[in-house]
């Protein structure tokens, strides 16, 4: 194995390796794809659908997308709009519709007879047969990514649900915890003043009706349909802010239970 920095030298190489800076993995200069020293020129010398699957998929793919290749470096190039001139990230800077590397197709520069933003029709996508064995290898990747669960940067919709979340029994569910709202006197966490003075005096804090007894107002804070009510932890909140200064200081900002 041979590992150089001199440009010039890793293209005389018959087997040149390069490390990647960020994560220090081998790289074959000249397949562009991981190390596979010492098997470079067998690996080459092999038909395209017989090298390895990941390296096919992306040959595949760059034929169905009519991908370019850098004249330079030989990276899978591709134009999304803009205008014709590619810039790659070796440096070589060359017109997307043939990548012909020459200096007189500088962008900008008079002597280039391209049009910049002339862009043809694309022609249609070659009908490629892929093996079989690749088929599966990304019938199996698109499965593992619909498992994935992706997550909104808000996390607002997860926070404050509407409508609030109900077990089968039609109950409102605690945003973390379990159970149903507890009495005062059954409370392991210390409660506002106003809140202990609720529910002691069987009143509903969201709309000042008065109960009975202590089960019709728990029962009327999980059932109702009447008014919001927000429950974490076995007992409510007096507003949105409240609830969520809660789930903030208490639950790092998500409920569990949904």
């Amino acid at each position: 194995m041979n590992v150089i920095d001199d440009l010039e030298q890793l293209k005389s190489e018959s087997d040149p390796v390069v490390f990647c800076t960020e994560c220090d993995e081998g790289i074959c200069f000249r397949c562009r794809v991981a190390d596979h020293y010492p098997m470079c020129a067998q690996d080459q010398a092999l038909p395209v659908h017989e090298r390895d699957p990941e390296d096919v998929v992306l040959h595949q793919m760059a034929q169905i997308n009519q991908w370019k290749l850098c004249p330079s470096c030989r990276a899978v190039v591709e134009r999304k709009d803009g205008c014709n001139f590619m810039m790659c990230l070796c440096g070589s800077g060359t017109p997307y519709l043939d990548l012909t590397a020459t200096v007189k197709h500088q962008h900008g520069r008079p002597g280039c007879a391209r049009q910049l933003f002339d862009v043809p029709d694309e022609p249609a996508p070659a009908v490629v047969n892929v093996p079989a064995r690749v088929h599966e290898q990304i019938e199996y990747a698109i499965g593992a990514l619909h498992g994935l669960q992706f997550f909104d940067a808000d996390p607002a919709p997860r926070r404050v649900p509407e409508p609030w979340p109900r077990g089968r029994n039609g109950r409102r569910r605690m945003a973390c915890g379990h159970g149903d709202v507890l009495h005062p006197e059954d409370q392991t966490r210390w409660l506002p003043a106003w809140l202990a003075t609720s529910y002691r005096d069987f009143v509903c804090h969201y709309c000042w009706r008065e109960f009975w007894s202590w089960g019709a107002l728990a029962n009327h804070l999980h059932m109702t349909s009447a008014h919001a009510v927000l429950m974490c932890c076995n007992h409510t909140f007096k507003n949105e802010e409240g609830y969520l200064n809660h789930l903030d200081s208490v639950h790092g900002g998500y409920a569990d239970n949904w």
